[in-house]
């Protein structure tokens, strides 16, 4: 497959094609010496400093500084001249000048000789002479030549103004390449030359003429006249940036964009996609803005003329849906949804559209003050791989969550209650119902000795209405669950102070009471499925992430944190070990989850920073009998003078009640390698060695200078689904600085 790209960096060809900095000069100018105008006893006198007089928008907190080695007026001619290093400041503007002129009896402005401005943003720009008259509405410059902030060129033979509103630059030469001291005189890189550039200011357009892109003084882009908005206009009906494919798939394909600005609140955006062998793929963008919130829809659709390969649902009709949007109802609340559906499993992904393997639509109401926050949402879920079956895809609605904290105290501890309401149903498989409340007390003391004591309680109450759940022997069930909890949680935390830095050791005992989980078996499921034991959790209250399931039981979870920082230089370290215990009452987890004994697996976590620019990281979960490593996750990052790159490796033992059918070990690195000031190359690969299995790889070289990137890269991935085949291809990728750029991309 060959695939041609196009884009620009908008906003950087803005900058150069309206000629803003030779525009602010004019400007600046006319400003300047309009505030020049003032007594003229006061112009021969050698004080550093003139008052701004009062313009039609008067900055009061500003000042006009002018500076020359002389300063006359001529009574008769009622000319004012400045003549010799002529400096004048404003508000973060710098011009200087050879020479000044103004006569406002002819309405005529000059500065000639070494002209130089500098914009507040950095951009310095530079002309022969300047002559602005008519109020400053008309004028000339000769020479022209900017230097923006970001280094880029531009140069013009000559500018002319007309009426305050049309400026004219002749003979444009811009790019962003410096010219090489070591062979001057040798062509450019790149540059963008136009025989005229006209922008009309009320209009708000700018058109060029005879305009074309040169490579080492080579023309390959020649465009005799085109035009597009001034960088003023934020929205404009015209059409976009075209691309351009060509893969067996599709044949040759032409996208043209079209924007449709109906209003300033709405537009539509036409993204047509023709290829010679598929036909159209029709896409089309809605956007509205309302007083209160913005939506968008896009619906996508095409009817193949081709339909070769096997793929799941309509051989010839395949589209989707895509919107979303948010509005605000009052302070602290909003509604709002994001929604997609695609009419089968592949579509989105074939067409680079979205690669998610899963759509997740939902709508939601939410609020939020302070620490309380009440949330309703509604879920809908298309999986979009082969081994989803739509039948047992859930329907989530409702799904609510509310929590509150009192402002009173209890016992001089913070009291709580979290609320859920949650509604689960499937064309086939179980169905659920189930409101959750948990009333909440905790309260910290701080002993003399620095022992930091928080006692805890908790109640919890379910009600429950099911059905269909593969666990129960009743086709549907009403029940109720009461859960009490109550706990101590100790810590003593131990710092000291050494020439070299602070130490931290903590050890931590929890200490909960609870009685043993009840009607497991009548409950679906449905939130608490996914499961990881580690030092994140250890202290948790409940460790199993959902409602559905609780941890029941006298549980006693025990740990030491141990931190370190350095003064002098920053470096920090900490780590993390612990384990749980089950003293009493029935265990709630399965086998895999670590949990599944009395004694826990033993888990851990080191983070090291010993520089600014390294970290290292470590979690591991061992076997609590013979320390076999049930998980180990390791990873290093950096960033160095000519290598920057990171390396995380993951280490899993099989667990099938968790989707883990067989053990792996998955190494994913990427890097990055400067050869030599401009040449680099990088790589990336994602690799599991206990099933020798490539997941994804890829290897290239970068050239990179003030003025252009260049990129050739060759990449693998290994994803088989119906009509999305493993992929190998080769990527040429260029752009030219400030301007934009493109790519070229070749499957093998």
């Amino acid at each position: 497959m060959v695939k041609w790209e196009h884009h620009f960096d908008r906003q950087g060809l803005n900058r150069w094609l309206s000629g803003s900095a030779a525009l602010g000069l004019f400007v600046m100018a006319g400003l300047l010496f309009f505030s020049l105008w003032i007594d003229p006893a006061a112009a021969q006198s050698s004080a550093p400093g003139l008052a701004l007089p009062k313009l039609e928008k008067p900055d009061t907190n500003q000042s006009v500084l002018l500076k020359s080695d002389r300063l006359t007026y001529d009574k008769e001619t009622g000319t004012a001249t400045a003549i010799g290093n002529v400096e004048i400041y404003f508000d973060k503007y710098t011009v200087l000048a050879d020479r000044v002129t103004y006569s406002p009896d002819r309405d005529i402005l000059t500065a000639n000789g070494n002209v130089i401005m500098t914009e507040p943003d950095g951009n310095v720009v530079r002309a022969n002479s300047i002559r602005l008259s008519d109020k400053f509405r008309e004028g000339q410059v000769e020479t022209l030549y900017t230097v923006f902030s970001n280094q880029a060129r531009l140069a013009a033979e000559s500018a002319s103004r007309e009426e305050g509103n049309t400026t004219t630059f002749n003979k444009v030469v811009y790019s962003a390449c410096k010219a090489c001291e070591k062979h001057k005189g040798r062509p450019l890189l790149w540059q963008i030359k136009a025989a005229k550039v006209i922008h009309d200011k009320k209009e708000k357009t700018i058109s060029y003429e005879q305009a074309k892109l040169e490579f080492f003084g080579v023309p390959v882009v020649y465009v005799p006249r085109f035009s597009h908005p001034d960088p003023t206009v934020k929205r404009k009906s015209g059409f976009l940036t075209p691309s351009f494919s060509i893969s067996d798939e599709f044949g040759f394909g032409v996208r043209v964009p079209y924007f449709w600005n109906l209003a300033p609140n709405y537009d539509v955006t036409f993204r047509p996609l023709i290829t010679s062998k598929q036909g159209v793929l029709a896409d089309v963008e809605w956007r509205h803005r309302l007083t209160k919130g913005t939506y968008k829809i896009r619906p996508i659709g095409i009817y193949q003329l081709n339909p070769t390969v096997t793929r799941p649902g309509d051989r010839r009709f395949r589209g989707a849906l895509i919107t979303d949007g948010e509005f605000r109802i009052a302070e602290g609340w909003k509604w709002g949804w994001d929604a997609a559906v695609t009419s089968d499993d592949t579509f989105l992904r074939r067409y680079n559209i979205n690669n998610d393997n899963t759509l997740i639509s939902q709508a939601y109401l939410t609020g939020l003050k302070g620490r309380n926050y009440f949330d309703l949402r509604s879920y809908y879920f298309q999986g979009l791989l082969t081994t989803d079956d739509t039948d047992s895809t859930p329907y989530v609605f409702p799904s609510i969550e509310h929590s509150y904290t009192f402002d009173q105290t209890v016992l001089g501890g913070e009291v709580g209650i979290d609320t859920t309401f949650f509604n689960v149903e499937r064309k086939t498989g179980a169905d659920s119902t189930r409101i959750s409340s948990t009333l909440s007390w905790r309260r910290t003391f701080k002993t003399s000795p620095g022992v930091v004591v928080t006692p805890f309680a908790q109640g919890r109450g379910d009600l429950y209405r099911t059905s269909n759940v593969a666990t129960s022997s009743n086709s549907s069930d009403a029940f109720a669950r009461i859960f009490p909890v109550a706990g101590v949680d100790v810590r003593l935390p131990l710092a000291k102070a050494t020439d070299t830095g602070q130490h931290i050791i903590e050890p931590v005992a929890q200490l909960i009471f609870r009685p043993n989980e009840t009607k497991v078996t009548k409950v679906a499921n449905e939130d608490s499925q996914s499961f990881e034991f580690g030092t994140t959790n250890l202290f948790s209250i409940d460790k199993f992430p959902g409602i559905d399931r609780f941890e029941g039981g006298t549980r006693l979870n025990v740990g030491l944190s141990y931190t370190y920082t350095n003064n002098a230089t920053g470096a920090w370290l900490r780590a993390a070990a612990g384990q749980s215990f089950l003293l009493d009452g029935a265990n709630s987890f399965g086998t895999d989850t670590g949990l599944e004994t009395k004694d826990s697996d033993y888990v851990g976590e080191l983070y090291i920073q010993p520089t600014s620019n390294i970290l290292m990281t470590a979690r591991v979960r061992l076997d609590d009998k013979d320390f076999s490593i049930k998980r180990n996750e390791l990873g290093v990052s950096g960033s160095f003078d000519r290598i920057s790159g990171a390396v995380f490796y993951t280490k899993l033992a099989a667990a099938p009640a968790f989707g883990e059918p067989t053990a792996s070990q998955v190494i994913n690195a990427s890097a990055n390698l400067r050869l030599t000031k401009n040449w680099s190359v990088f790589g990336n690969v994602y690799y599991d060695f206990e099933n020798s299995f490539r997941l994804q790889d890829g290897i290239g070289i970068t050239y990179e200078n003030e003025c252009v990137l260049v990129s050739l890269s060759f990449s693998e991935s290994f994803t088989e689904d119906r009509d999305i085949d493993p992929e190998s291809k080769i990527l040429f990728n260029f752009t030219l600085k400030t301007i934009g750029g493109g790519g070229l991309e070749s499957g093998l």
